[in-house]
């Protein structure tokens, strides 16, 4: 496994050990900025990890372990991360990453902090914040990769034909002749009512795809306050919008990358953005479904997944019933939100038995969310309260989903865990993508 690319998510001593003994690493100047660039970065074989895990970290580890293997060098981490016993010399460390060790390595400790005993560090070679890739020897780095819904440089001068929403219903998944359907990496986050959790689930399923190696954009479709801007934290601050489309911007134009909204003093995703118009664009064709229809159709054949956060399905007639019918008529899957409300149960098991006689895909499931934690149902009994053929999760009511998302830390370990059964049910960023 000599020249594979190892994340590190530790102190630079180590990921130096590792270069010189043949790895490739990807780290960052600290903790957060490794877990990032580790995350974001394609082709990680390995993944080691030190210091004591938290709610944040272990989520994150947790995720990133449904891809590849990752190695703790402290204890407490969860079960799908492997911890081997302590002490662990430089010569454990390369053989559990398939790496040669040097003589000597064997007498070489690795604490649970990433210092290797008798190496310091040799200072940051990166501007505070970037990414630092190490290599070994006198490998050149590899060029910054572009992600798939960037890509198409003509697209930016190029504004697309708009496209009629007319919903197009089939009981086929595919087009004629097997092909897959146009809209199979589009999965649509729709619920009956407001309040149940739409943008918060929409967040951590993009988390969730991103760690797996996709390129991830987060539509926002439900314009207003509250929405997917207020979650990042960037109302106000000149991103572009859904509804720059309708001013001539090209559909690449109007996608915010994560780098973007970083910079825009957002919080930190592996995701790119589609925020909804602002308030004063919010009336008008700036908000309409042909407008989101040509957002979509762009994104659909680019990025790996594209996660569109719906608003309330009141009915098929309407902004929203119009733009969910041209989706899932193209084979986009419906994830149908739910919570302990009369209201929330009644309007997801309309909007459930609406969408399967349409979708040209037999992706139709839900999620109970936000349920009283005493007698929780099990998932089969979500899947009947929803009438969806599958129940990827039922969670509880936490308070510290909110308190978390205050923070800035949008996917907790709850989100975290209904968002990968969710990708599996659907078959998109399985692990090992």
């Amino acid at each position: 496994m000599s020249d594979e690319l190892i994340g590190v998510v530790g102190p630079e001593s180590l990921s130096r050990v590792l270069a010189e003994r043949g790895a490739r690493v990807v780290t960052g100047p600290d903790r957060e900025a490794a877990a990032k660039a580790v995350r974001e970065r394609g082709g990680v074989s390995a993944v080691v990890v030190a210091g004591p895990p938290d709610a944040v970290f272990s989520a994150w580890a947790e995720a990133m372990s449904a891809r590849v293997d990752v190695l703790g060098l402290a204890p407490g981490w969860p079960g799908s991360v492997r911890v081997p016993p302590a002490p662990v010399s430089v010569e454990d460390l390369c053989d559990a990453l398939g790496l040669a060790p040097r003589p000597g390595d064997g007498a070489l400790s690795v604490g649970s902090d990433g210092a290797v005993d008798g190496v310091s560090g040799v200072g940051d070679t990166s501007a505070a914040g970037a990414v630092t890739e190490v290599l070994p020897g006198d490998a050149q780095a590899a060029p910054a990769r572009v992600p798939t819904w960037a890509r198409d440089a003509a697209d930016a001068n190029r504004v697309e034909t708009p496209v009629e929403v007319v919903p197009k219903p089939s009981a086929s998944p595919s087009d004629a002749g097997g092909a897959p359907a146009p809209w199979g990496t589009v999965l649509l986050v729709a619920s009956g009512r407001g309040g149940v959790g739409r943008t918060a689930l929409s967040a951590a399923v993009a988390s969730t795809a991103a760690a797996r190696g996709l390129d991830t954009v987060v539509v926002d479709a439900n314009p207003g306050p509250g929405g997917l801007a207020h979650l990042l934290r960037v109302e106000g601050r000149g991103l572009p919008t859904v509804a720059d489309l309708a001013a001539g911007a090209s559909p690449a134009q109007v996608v915010a990358g994560p780098e973007q909204v970083r910079a825009a003093g957002g919080v930190r995703v592996p995701w790119a953005a589609v925020l909804g118009p602002d308030p004063d664009q919010a009336a008008g064709a700036g908000a309409s479904p042909e407008i989101y229809v040509q957002a979509l159709a762009h994104l659909a054949g680019r990025a790996g997944l594209v996660v569109v956060d719906m608003p309330v399905w009141w009915g098929p007639v309407g902004p929203g019933g119009q733009l969910l019918a041209h989706a899932v008529g193209r084979g986009a899957a419906v994830l149908v939100l739910g919570d302990a409300s009369r209201e929330g149960l009644d309007g997801g098991r309309r909007l459930a038995e609406w969408a399967r006689t349409r979708a040209r895909t037999t992706h139709v499931l839900g999620v109970l969310n936000r349920m009283p934690a005493r007698g929780l149902p099990g998932v089969g009994e979500g899947a009947r309260a929803l009438d969806v053929d599958f129940c990827a999760a039922v969670l509880p009511y936490e308070e510290t989903v909110v308190l978390r998302a205050a923070r800035g830390d949008l996917v907790h370990p709850l989100l975290g865990l209904a968002a990968g059964r969710v990708l599996d049910a659907i078959g998109v960023g399985g692990a090992g993508r």
